[in-house]
């Protein structure tokens, strides 16, 4: 009966995954997507040299070792494109596959350590960060997917002391590291369980990851020089200054906002605890603090390109007092039932592996919306253990309440994922009419990346390099204003004009990417908003002649 009712409830996850999918199966390739089936273009052509070619990236130049995510996804993708060509629909419908993976592992996991599997894995997928996610090419959800399922398999096979699925986890953990380096975490995090359940003997396992990682950095040091992991780190820590003050309280500050924004819906973050008293004390300070922020934010934004807005900040106050306050009322409740509980093994866990997920992507690896995508499973359980454990809700109240944090979390989510799909339309759709700038007697150049740099090449259109005056009279430059463009170098903006300003107004007054809404949910440096209400064009593109 319990299998039955197992794949019922796969069937449902499933089903929901596609209603979630199906209407974005078209989406334009943006942001990293691009880097990701270059390599993969790479490998079709040199299978173990996945690097081997150059490639212009915002500031960088040079060979493509700067991408910086190991190539397993891009295989996957490489043959994708050789069996089935290189069509957006064909490439994201072959990776619903991780949605799937991810949802039915959440839902075994939150067997283990709730008694709501089902809700908690729906909600998972229909969170704002795992729907916005699932319609790109990026690594985020095939990350999370083995993830968590190297988690599901490594825990059953500790309680079961099944070395099959003790060695399958391993293997998968390896697998979360080759997606992205950010899999590193795996290790403590499975460690811990192992330590936890007093099972010290599955540690064993840990060595197939450990040796993966090693191999991975021993064959790219053989091939180009350098291991791979310590040059993209080595990267990370000058460009970004990852432990310096500043960068580790706007990582901070930001990974609140999202957790507010872009998990569960917000008020349905706060209703279950409004009830006491006491948290309603604890969301009026958290209300004060985000206040305190938001004055802040609007003075010294004076000094940014795009000032914030009052209705921006108050988005700001309300997502991040409320993702603050989350956090405070869980560490209030969960603590308190870890030390009624007798430490229980299973609770320690789940807050443990919040607490490392929390403090790596607020150091060495955030900064936007899609890091925190491995931080909501943790949130979720504790979340529902939290709400069942201190009788927070009747039975009657709790299945409403779980309806309408479901379906309200959903909605935004679509929203979310709508208003990034006509985001990255834009670039697809500029591509097609580019063409009425170009003559038999001239080149036609451009400057950004992502998926503006993707359409403009599979065009034909040259990319501007770095302070590059080659642009003859009579070409023309196209500028976008948001994926990373270069500067112009001082000889040839001297020499272009000025043509036309193309400007795209979205269907949908939300905003996910854009620096004049604010909003920052691929990067803060757009905003410290996982997206936001604003009438601001999605992209405007600036058409120079050179005329001399």
């Amino acid at each position: 009966m319990s299998f039955k009712k197992d794949i019922r409830h796969i069937l449902i996850i499933s089903i929901f995954i596609f209603i979630l999918s199906l209407p974005f199966i078209n989406k334009a390739f943006h942001i990293d997507d691009t880097a990701y089936i270059y390599v993969a273009r790479q490998i079709i052509k040199d299978p173990l040299h996945p690097y081997s070619f150059n490639f212009d990236w915002s500031s960088q130049s040079g060979l493509a070792t700067h991408i910086t995510n190991p190539p397993l996804v891009s295989y996957y993708i490489a043959l994708i494109i050789l069996f089935f060509g290189e069509r957006e629909s064909i490439i994201h419908l072959f990776f619903v596959l991780f949605p799937i993976i991810a949802g039915i592992s959440m839902f075994y996991i939150s067997k283990k350590f709730t008694n709501k599997p089902l809700v908690s894995a729906l909600l998972l997928i229909g969170s704002v960060s795992f729907v916005a996610m699932m319609h790109d090419v990026m690594l985020d959800i095939p990350f999370l997917a083995f993830f968590l399922l190297s988690i599901v398999m490594f825990v059953y096979g500790v309680d079961l002391n099944n070395r099959y699925l003790l060695a399958l986890g391993s293997i998968f953990g390896g697998f979360a590291y080759l997606t992205k380096y950010s899999g590193i975490i795996i290790i403590p995090i499975l460690t811990a369980y192992a330590m936890l359940k007093k099972n010290s003997k599955s540690l064993i396992y840990l060595i197939i990851p450990i040796l993966l990682i090693v191999f991975w950095n021993l064959y790219t040091f053989v091939v180009y020089g350098a291991p791979h992991n310590s040059e993209i780190l080595s990267w990370l820590l000058k460009s970004q200054n990852s432990f310096g003050a500043e960068s580790l309280l706007i990582r901070l500050l930001t990974n609140v906002v999202y957790i507010g924004g872009a998990t569960i819906f917000p008020l349905a973050l706060l209703y279950p605890f409004l009830i006491d008293n006491k948290n309603k004390l604890i969301l009026a300070a958290t209300t004060v603090a985000g206040a305190i922020l938001s004055v802040m934010l609007f003075f010294i934004s004076k000094n940014f390109i795009f000032r914030y807005t009052i209705p921006q900040l108050t988005l700001f106050v309300f997502l991040f007092s409320t993702g603050l306050f989350f956090l405070f009322v869980i560490a209030r409740y969960y603590l308190k039932i870890i030390i009624c509980n007798g430490q229980n093994a299973n609770n320690i866990f789940l807050f443990l592996w919040f607490i490392i997920v929390l403090f790596f992507i607020s150091t060495l690896a955030g900064g936007a919306v899609r890091y925190i995508t491995i931080l909501i499973p943790p949130i979720i359980i504790i979340y529902f253990n939290v709400i069942d454990d201190c009788k927070l809700l009747n039975f009657k109240k709790l299945k409403n309440f779980i309806f309408f944090a479901l379906a309200s979390t959903s909605i935004l989510s679509i929203a979310v994922a709508y208003a990034d799909y006509e985001f990255a339309d834009v670039y697809r759709n500029f591509s097609e009419i580019a063409s009425q700038y170009k003559t038999s007697d001239n080149q036609l150049w451009f400057s950004g990346h992502s998926g503006f740099q993707y359409y403009m090449q599979k065009k034909g259109y040259k990319i501007l390099g770095l302070n590059d005056n080659s642009p003859k009279k009579g070409d023309i430059v196209i500028k976008a204003q948001i994926p990373s463009p270069r500067k112009f170098s001082p000889l040839l903006k001297e020499r272009l004009m000025l043509l036309d300003t193309k400007s795209y107004i979205g269907n949908l007054p939300l905003r996910v990417h854009n620096p004049k809404a604010r909003a920052g949910f691929y990067t803060y440096g757009g905003g410290f908003l996982p997206y936001s209400i604003s009438h601001a064009s999605l992209e405007e593109f600036d058409i120079y002649k050179v005329v001399r």
